[in-house]
């Protein structure tokens, strides 16, 4: 039998050889088209990216003036000494050549070392070249030092961190130079030095602590503002020299105006990661600036009138609601927060309680300023006439609680006005429990006492409370008792306002409207539009009397004024602090009675629970210095 013959692979004809080299040759044609063609653009960009940096340049901040037009917030020069590391990379070299040869040499000396055998490690390189940077760095800064007669020093990790994330920027030597220091390094460091003299912008407060709470303070960063990360240049690795933002007050809420517009720089990178060429430049606009409403000079005679009490207060023209000034004591001087934020500086504002700004960040009890409230709910609703007299003993009992006069004494038969003039507690006992506290809280409210007044620029709490029925339900779960309603009627109890609202309120009512939108921004458009207070012109003007009556003969005695009708409520409140039972001093008022221009509310905390305030004798002198220097400088 004849075995089968295997069969041969028939071999590859050139036809077919040919064939497959085209389509390989098309798909590889087909690839370069769309790498260097198709997807040209992004492969650019990649590239781009990869050999480009942008430096962000920051602007002058705009300046802010006063209403009269005096500079309250400017800027000036900040001097630092910097190095720049492109001109001493021959130096770094070669002190590391020198470094490496001294180690090599010590590795043959000891030719077992299981060092020797593994020849240089890579992290010992890595630390020799990291000493050759610090030390020429170091070398300058010593040669500044023999200059200023000082001792400055560098942090080996600041300058590691420099070379690995700013390689771009300017190694910053000696900060805020003083004019002395920076005249010696002018004259003593050469013109061709690597040693150069940078200039930046800082804050600068011509008024020092005055108005520290309204304008702010700004944090010298680098941080990427959030309007500068769309600028040309796509999404290039950027970095930032050193510029302000604003952290508190104004230069906190209106910093984008301010800041203007900060300018670029887009470098090609050489080989070595640093600047090669500059391919794009912008400089930078200084921000634009802004006119508050603020009489600095006003502003100052209201703060020396606090001399050493804590507190606050509020002025405000009563047909705009233009602010005119707004204190908070203690307080802090601007300077010292700039350019840097010194820790001891930090834990002084915070030892003394000063970073509260406590005309608009402090809730408390209004005590008797609340009482015209109480009124015009009462004469709204008809549960009394201005001329009807109630017998005001020396205390009244509600319940099994006795509520005492505040001085303890009996005031017999009077009206409203006269109420009014001397504060008498009694006399709104009785009102509020004939009105009752849900009237009470309503006419609170219709003022605006439980939100914030939406002043822009500075920073409210939102603590503010005008309790009620569901309020006190809701919080504690407990019946509301006619005790509290006696309690609330004159402006005690959980009630709880600031003295900003309170300075809106008697604007309010000195142009017997029911809401004051303040401004801190001085704007000639800024109108107030609001709705008249909803009850007779005649019970108004009884209001009036009985807080003119204040000034004449009454616990306001202290506003009296010639040729000035002055309106007034004082105010002696009961809080608690830190266990201890304390009274605050209030005071609200407005001026002239007849054509309104000015209103204010000041505040006076204790500072310990011997502390003997009252409205009258303690926040009244510091009302009455801020009316006289405004009628006086008219």
């Amino acid at each position: 039998m004849k075995a089968p013959e295997s069969k041969k692979p028939k071999p590859i004809t050139g036809g077919v050889f040919y064939l497959m080299t085209i389509v390989a040759m098309l798909f590889l044609a087909i690839g370069l088209f769309n790498r260097q063609i198709i997807e040209q653009s992004h492969y650019r960009k990649k590239e781009e990216e990869q050999n480009q940096r942008r430096i962000i340049t920051p602007a002058a901040r705009g300046n802010i003036y006063d209403r009269k037009g005096r500079l309250l917030v400017g800027n000036r020069p900040l001097f630092n000494a910097v190095l720049h590391i492109p001109e001493i990379l021959p130096e770094i070299h070669e002190h590391y050549l020198q470094e490496y040869r001294k180690y090599r040499e010590e590795l043959s000396s000891h030719p077992n070392s299981i060092l020797n055998k593994l020849r240089t490690p890579n992290k010992k390189i890595k630390e020799i070249k990291d000493q050759a940077k610090y030390t020429i760095c170091n070398k300058y800064l010593q040669s500044i030092n023999q200059y200023l007669q000082n001792q400055h020093s560098l942090n080996p990790k600041d300058v590691k961190r420099h070379f690995h994330q700013d390689r771009l920027l300017p190694l910053i030597l000696v900060k805020n130079l003083s004019q002395q220091e920076y005249a010696q390094i002018t004259d003593n460091v050469p013109t061709d030095s690597p040693i150069q003299i940078a200039c930046e912008s800082a804050r600068y407060y011509p008024y020092n602590d005055s108005a520290a709470h309204v304008l702010g303070y700004v944090r010298n960063t680098r941080e990427i503002p959030t309007q500068d990360q769309n600028l040309p240049g796509g999404n290039l690795k950027t970095l930032r020299l050193s510029g302000n933002i604003g952290k508190t007050g104004i230069e906190k809420f209106l910093n984008l105006k301010l800041s203007g517009a900060n300018g670029f720089e887009i470098w090609r990178i050489g080989s070595g990661g640093y600047q090669d060429h500059c391919l794009e430049k912008r400089l930078p606009v200084q921000g634009k600036s802004l006119q508050l409403s603020i009489d600095i000079a006003l502003q100052q005679t209201a703060e020396k009138a606090f001399q050493d009490h804590m507190g606050a207060a509020v002025v405000l023209k009563v047909q705009t609601g233009e602010v005119l000034a707004l204190v908070s004591q203690p307080n802090y001087d601007l300077n010292d927060l700039s350019p840097y934020m010194p820790c001891s500086v930090y834990d002084n504002i915070e030892e003394q309680g000063a970073w509260l700004n406590r005309a608009t960040q402090g809730s408390h009890p209004p005590g008797s300023t609340f009482k015209p409230i109480t009124a015009l709910a009462a004469l709204a609703n008809q549960h009394i006439e201005p001329d009807e007299s109630i017998y005001c003993a020396k205390s009244f009992t509600v319940g099994n609680q006795t509520f005492h006069e505040h001085n303890r004494k009996s005031f017999g038969w009077i009206n409203l006005e006269r109420a009014l003039a001397i504060s008498s507690n009694v006399y709104f006992y009785q009102l509020s429990l004939e009105t009752g506290i849900d009237k009470i809280s309503t006419w609170a409210r219709k003022f605006g006492l439980n939100k914030s007044t939406s002043l822009h620029g500075v920073d409210e709490t939102s603590s503010m409370i005008i309790p009620d029925r569901k309020w006190k339900k809701k919080t504690f779960d407990q019946s509301w008792f006619l005790g509290d309603t006696v309690n609330v009627s004159i402006g005690q109890g959980a009630t709880r306002v600031t003295p900003l609202q309170m300075a809106c309120f008697i604007a309010s009512l000195a142009r017997g409207q029911l809401k004051t939108v303040p401004t801190i921004i001085k704007d000639s458009k800024h109108q107030i539009d609001s709705q008249p207070i909803p009850v007779k012109e005649e019970y108004l003007q009884a209001i009036y009397r009985g807080m003119k009556q204040a000034v004449e003969q009454g616990t306001a005695k202290n506003l009296k004024m010639k040729n000035v009708e002055i309106a007034a409520k004082t105010g002696s409140a009961q809080t608690s602090c830190k266990g201890e039972k304390r009274t605050l001093a209030w005071i609200i008022a407005f001026a002239p009675i007849k054509k309104p221009e000015i209103a204010l509310s000041v505040l006076v905390e204790p500072k310990t629970s011997s502390d003997n305030f009252s409205g009258g004798k303690t926040a009244g002198p510091i009302a009455a210095t801020i009316l006289k220097h405004y009628f006086n400088n008219k």
